[in-house]
């Protein structure tokens, strides 16, 4: 037994002996980079034939945008377009009349799309890929009696249904209305400006 307790402590001495040696270098000489004063710099001198050029740009730049279309062949598309929505729109609401009683036609009448303003502040509460998808919602928001509509854009070679409500005439209105939104139907938006 004794012998394994003289092991131990000579082998404990050992190590305390070799992590003093390794430690106490590393203290000592760590002390001695604090006393060190840097007080020149590693950087270059400037070359002698430096020099720097400059160029006067006069050109002008000049870009050919293509023409696309002519004036009438566009305006002839939107009117076309416009025409197809009012026909959607007057088809689905004759759908409407006809399902319900007439008792509940006035409030057909009621949910019938509102025809947006050409410029104006509006709330997007939606886009969809369906059209049927986004008149749904549509006539769901303008049951309550907000001014609902849906606007069809091609985004990236898919159309896509939008459903705005509004337009008004300065983003604070927007603003409380898309608040009113949220409020009563629980429904989030986005302010963003609309020009058809």
């Amino acid at each position: 037994m004794q012998e394994n307790r003289i092991k131990q402590r000579v082998v404990g001495g050992v190590v305390l002996l070799a992590l003093a040696i390794i430690f106490i270098p590393m203290v000592l000489d760590f002390r001695k980079d604090y006393d060190q004063v840097i007080n020149g710099t590693n950087i270059p001198p400037k070359p002698k034939d430096f020099r720097i050029e400059t160029f006067e740009l006069n050109q002008t730049a000049q870009v050919k945008v293509p023409r696309l279309a002519a004036e009438g062949s566009v305006e002839e598309k939107l009117q076309q377009h416009e025409l197809v929505k009012q026909k959607q729109a007057a088809d689905a609401a004759v759908a409407k009349v006809e399902a319900k009683p007439a008792k509940e036609v006035a409030a057909v009448k009621q949910s019938a799309p509102v025809k947006a303003q050409h410029e104006g502040w509006t709330v997007q509460v939606g886009s969809f890929s369906s059209e049927k998808n986004a008149q749904g919602l549509r006539d769901r928001i303008a049951q309550r009696g907000f001014p609902a509509f849906v606007d069809s854009v091609n985004v990236k070679g898919r159309l896509s249904h939008r459903v705005r409500i509004g337009p008004e005439a300065d983003k604070q209105q927007a603003n409380r209305l898309k608040q009113k939104l949220q409020k009563e139907m629980g429904l989030k938006g986005l302010v963003i400006w609309h020009q058809q």
